[in-house]
């Protein structure tokens, strides 16, 4: 998967199944993969907040990557989650996710302390520069505690920076409009119809989920709006489809 490939059609989060003691349990973890694959998912996005990230050591998350990497076998593409504080920690969960075979990485803006938009810009260049993989932001708000604005988003977006945006953030308003000023995008409704799998929004309930949007210049898929709504679109060169 390249910058240029669009991300398409359904792409559900990968939970971490853990035996007794709290180790991943690799073999459920592998029929997990099968069942999401089999089922005509587009990809699947490991190490995310579903897959437990926060709490596995790193040891952990590189027996989870390799796993489900393995198990995937080429078949579609595997996002891998880079989530730590600093940005010295998030190459390091880069590189290796690059040595396990992800095909693109998704990253949060840095925590902890309090950051400045152009350190945030920041962090996002030098991961995207050092470690050569395609990379999506990840607006998770309620955990990072801070909120990825238009402006930078559409900002990294134009400069080739970042391949799409993972918007976990419930501020429907702030996707739409990042969308529709990429490239003069315009938000399309979303398809009424099922998929067998989505990703839920951080402490609220599942929301239904969403089909793409064949228009603009990059990607983002949404999993927080609110409770019974579903604002979801996919960003992808012009000209190419995302029919599922």
């Amino acid at each position: 998967m390249s910058s240029s490939q669009p991300l398409r059609g359904v792409v559900p989060p990968v939970c971490t199944p853990l035996d007794a003691s709290g180790e991943i349990d690799t073999a459920s973890l592998i029929r997990h993969v099968e069942h999401l694959v089999s089922g005509g998912v587009h990809g699947l996005f490991a190490l995310g907040s579903s897959s437990e990230v926060a709490f596995l050591t790193d040891r952990q998350r590189e027996t989870v990557l390799r796993t489900v990497v393995e198990a995937v076998a080429g078949r579609v593409p595997v996002l891998a989650g880079v989530i730590d504080m600093t940005t010295p920690r998030v190459l390091v969960h880069a590189e290796a996710a690059r040595e396990a075979g992800a095909d693109a990485l998704v990253a949060t803006a840095p925590f902890y302390a309090r950051t400045h938009p152009a350190e945030i810009a920041h962090h996002f260049r030098t991961l995207r520069s050092r470690v050569d993989l395609p990379l999506y932001a990840y607006d998770l708000p309620v955990s990072v505690h801070s909120k990825l604005s238009v402006a930078l988003v559409r900002e990294l977006a134009e400069d080739g920076t970042l391949a799409g945006l993972k918007d976990s953030s419930g501020d429907e308003g702030g996707l739409r409009r990042s969308s529709s000023r990429s490239a003069g995008a315009t938000a399309a409704p979303t398809d009424p119809r099922p998929a067998s799998a989505s990703s839920p929004a951080p402490n609220s309930p599942s929301t239904p989920p969403c089909w793409p949007a064949p228009t603009g210049s990059y990607r983002a898929w949404a999993t927080s709006t609110p409770p019974g709504t579903c604002a979801s679109t996919t960003r992808c060169a012009p000209g190419t489809s995302t029919a599922p």
